[in-house]
């Protein structure tokens, strides 16, 4: 089985998941049926509904979420590097601090933050976001938010950032963010509130 990777072999990507499969293999079926419904409706787990913290300290089983979450937003975003790998790392110079949000027993969203030395500021109200340059900081920076389709534009990312910010003990306007920042991202932070944000 492959992703948006088509051969001869197979009979066409699944229009909701991408994925590409053989529909007379049973094995290939049994893979796709699995990944499909993941991608629609998350990964499952046996995690309470809620937000959970997640560090490089936390299960190796429980950090495979937030990765498989991180493979996702990748996936769609086509972003380079993943930005959360599952290891063991009782030092993490770091201190990367993730959060997931679980409902109906499914990882529904997920944000992944490190220390991080900032020295611009942007305005996001604007058009153009210029970067402004300003004394270097080392913050708790966000380097990447992710929500299930079917779980967007229902206060789920609010309220993991609102989590997060809970427990490092920051605010919302303290935060960093890589560069660059998506439409969707812009639209989050204005609605938060922000005029201006730090940014890595």
């Amino acid at each position: 089985m492959s992703i948006r990777n088509p051969t001869s072999e197979c009979d066409g990507p699944c229009p909701l998941c991408g994925c590409d499969f053989v529909q007379s293999l049973r094995s290939d079926i049994l893979r796709h049926a699995r990944f499909c419904r993941r991608v629609q409706e998350g990964r499952e787990t046996k995690l309470s509904d809620g937000c959970h913290i997640v560090s490089h300290r936390s299960p190796i089983h429980i950090q495979m979420l937030v990765q498989w979450a991180a493979s996702m937003a990748r996936f769609e975003l086509n972003h380079d590097q993943p930005q959360f790998a599952a290891r063991k790392d009782d030092a993490d110079p770091d201190l990367t601090v993730a959060a997931i949000f679980v409902e109906q027993g499914r990882v529904k969203a997920m944000i992944v933050s490190r220390m991080m030395n900032c020295g611009g500021q942007v305005d996001i109200l604007t058009e153009h976001h210029v970067v402004e340059q300003c004394p270097e900081v080392k913050r708790r920076a966000i380097n990447m938010i992710w929500v299930l389709r079917k779980s967007r534009r229902l206060g789920v990312a609010k309220k993991l950032i609102k989590f997060l910010n809970d427990y490092c003990g920051s605010e919302v306007d303290e935060l960093g963010h890589l560069m660059p920042i998506t439409p969707e991202a812009l639209q989050l932070l204005r609605s938060m509130g922000l005029k201006q944000i730090f940014v890595v």
